[in-house]
């Protein structure tokens, strides 16, 4: 399949699809629970399917986040944002993060570019990782624990170059919808009639 991303052709060779976003991955901020965060990404066990689609071990590899995409996933978690649902440690916090956190988007290029690395001092058959880039920072900043999953696509540009893809996502347990968003429709619904 081939799709084209900032007038640029790839190549699609791969689909990663939702990796969960724990609640130890978040900054401090965002937690449900205690703990600092961990930074690292767990994207599954050790085996050939992930190897094939991360690379053998010790892998760095190319990433990059759309800056629309990202808008996106904000507007998706805006209500919980506004009107958490989940029993967030800085619950008060997050409209006025909310706030902040689009306005820092909207000031990034169209394109973010960052590096994620494998964390193989990790024992044991789990794959987690790493990057120290500013995109990737911004993963964990944006990201609210269990309703945020991200989407991975592996491709390849046309001078042959791979590169991942990455995109957040909101999953409300199932509804793509906020509990308080469907609330306020089902009162509107009750209102007209």
């Amino acid at each position: 399949m081939e799709i084209k991303l900032l007038n640029q052709d790839f190549k699609v060779l791969d689909t990663k699809e939702k990796i969960t976003i724990a609640d130890s991955f978040v900054v401090r901020q965002n937690k449900i629970g205690g703990g600092n965060g961990e930074a690292k990404l767990y994207v599954g066990n050790d085996n050939q399917e992930i190897r094939s689609f991360f690379g053998s071990e010790g892998f760095a590899i190319p990433c990059f986040l759309l800056k629309r995409d990202l808008l996106k996933y904000l507007e998706e978690t805006k209500a919980e944002y506004i009107n958490p649902e989940q029993p967030y440690v800085n619950k008060e916090l997050l409209p006025n993060l909310w706030n902040e956190r689009r306005a820092k988007i909207e000031q990034l290029p169209e394109k973010i570019e960052f590096e994620v690395i494998e964390q193989t001092q990790i024992v044991g058959p789990r794959i987690y990782v790493k990057s120290s880039d500013t995109a990737y920072k911004l993963i964990r900043e944006l990201s609210l624990p269990n309703i945020t999953y991200i989407s991975v696509v592996k491709l390849l540009d046309e001078n042959g170059k791979l590169t991942y893809y990455f995109r957040l996502f909101a999953d409300y347990f199932g509804d793509v919808e906020h509990p308080y968003t469907l609330e306020k429709e089902q009162e509107e619904i009750e209102n007209l009639q």
